[in-house]
């Protein structure tokens, strides 16, 4: 797994060793990034990675100008990797490492985001239903923030009073939910 673009660009990423997480591809993740680099400027952004497996997500949006990136993992040896991580980019500074359950964490999150993502296991229920809610309910977004959650194809997820779907972005298996509050 490697940084696709920015001051990182072809930097090396570890991946949690075993069958912990399901990272998502460089190439999905490219395709993900292309989307939003036409939505948005990266420059100065505050971003949450929820399910952070390697922190792939959070560091390619540093990469792009991010400011500052909180990574929620719940994995104990996961975060070992995203610190590892952190430690061979040089961006400790500039990333806070929360080691929760992702659910546990919405109840009581500190700050608000211009970019959310998630990135679920496909298999627990609550992805699709549950998850979004959480999100749009915890306080952390701004008028203008986006919320990008992961899911497998041919799967659909519930979108939150109040919220706008703006695109669905298919790749592979992955598919990529954009939402955003919504403005009339």
């Amino acid at each position: 797994m490697r940084i696709i673009s920015g001051k990182y660009k072809s930097r090396k990423l570890l991946v949690p060793k075993g069958e912990i997480t399901r990272p998502t591809s460089d190439r999905a993740r490219e395709s993900l990034f292309n989307v939003l680099q036409n939505l948005i400027d990266f420059e100065g952004l505050t971003v949450l990675d929820l399910f952070a497996g390697s922190g792939a997500f959070g560091f390619e949006a540093l990469s792009r100008g991010a400011s500052r990136v909180t990574l929620v993992e719940q994995n104990r040896k996961v975060v070992e990797t995203i610190r590892e991580n952190a430690q061979s980019l040089e961006v400790e500074s500039e990333v806070q490492i929360v080691q929760k359950d992702v659910y546990k964490w919405l109840e009581n999150p500190h700050g608000e985001y211009d970019l959310i993502f998630a990135d679920p296991p496909y298999d627990d229920s609550r992805t699709l239903n549950a998850l979004p809610e959480a999100i749009f309910a915890a306080g952390l977004l701004t008028a203008d923030s986006f919320v990008i959650i992961e899911h497998r194809s041919g799967s659909s997820i519930q979108i939150p009073q109040g919220t706008e779907q703006i695109r669905e972005l298919h790749a592979g298996e992955a598919v990529f939910s954009f939402l955003r509050p919504f403005s009339p």
